[in-house]
């Protein structure tokens, strides 16, 4: 897996970068030097954003008031796959989901709902700490953190121009689910080929964390876990509906619609390793 993400991770990038030389030069007109300009200033973007997500956690976050045996898993699980612990943070929203963000030469930062520290075993929240810190492990959110760095100053904008003119038709507290819901559709149409090449990756990095996690709490514990956290963490749902509050899908024929693997996929996958 990681030689696959070696792999791939180049084509991320100059598959980004076509795209702007695309929209830029033979759509618009605009000369080349333009395209290096633009191009010069996303990657240098990207590689700040994998030097200062420590700084701007400290800034806009707080840092999640943890139990100490939460706070010793976690150490644990580090020293246990080699990598420094993660700052760990927690965001006031609703349902119960975790992810980590890349941090260049630190432990990364990870991301826990508050309702996950309410609502879930001392096994489950041992299983979620698992998933992203292998993940964190892998070189996987480093990787995506940069590339979301390339893309969100293309994007963004235009999301949330979007967005405030569709949250003046429908409702102002609807913005932030508006502008979201138009930057993954955006991201869809203006970078075909990258958006599918990260959905392959993103797919790949699930099972792959899945078995490390698995490795590391026990794959009876692991399977548990996940489904007792079926429709909240682990799933996410399709581009239209992912912010906008509806259920996970879960069936066969919808799973295309998925960033993530399926439960049902992802349960058989670590039952059929040995």
């Amino acid at each position: 897996m990681r030689y696959l993400m070696w792999v791939l991770a180049p084509l991320l990038v100059i598959s980004l970068l076509g795209h702007i030389w695309l929209y830029l030069a033979y759509l618009f007109g605009l000369p080349f030097i333009w395209t290096v300009y633009l191009s010069a200033g996303l990657l240098g973007f990207a590689g700040v954003c994998l030097l200062v997500p420590r700084m701007l956690c400290r800034r806009l976050f707080l840092p999640a008031t943890l139990p100490v045996w939460m706070r010793q898993t976690a150490v644990q699980l580090s020293q246990r796959l080699g990598i420094t612990p993660p700052a760990i943070h927690a965001l006031s929203a609703e349902g119960i989901n975790a992810f980590a963000l890349g941090d260049a030469g630190a432990g990364g930062v990870v991301f826990l709902h508050e309702q996950m520290l309410a609502h879930l075993t001392q096994d489950e929240v041992e299983s979620v700490l698992a998933h992203e810190l292998s993940h964190l492990a892998a070189g996987h959110a480093t990787l995506m953190t940069f590339l979301q760095g390339m893309t969100a100053p293309l994007l963004a904008p235009a999301a949330a121009l979007v967005g405030l003119f569709m949250s003046m038709l429908f409702g102002i507290r609807s913005f932030w689910q508006h502008a979201l819901q138009v930057y993954h559709v955006l991201g869809v149409l203006l970078f075909p080929l990258t958006t599918l090449l990260i959905a392959l990756m993103m797919r790949q990095w699930e099972y792959a964390a899945d078995r490390q996690a698995a490795r590391l709490v026990g794959k009876a514990k692991y399977i548990a876990a996940l489904r007792c956290l079926h429709g909240s963490f682990f799933q996410h749902p399709d581009l239209l509906s992912y912010s906008s509050g509806q259920a996970a899908v879960d069936t066969d024929k919808e799973q295309w619609a998925l960033s993530h693997p399926s439960l049902k996929q992802r349960i058989h996958a670590l039952r059929e390793v040995g």
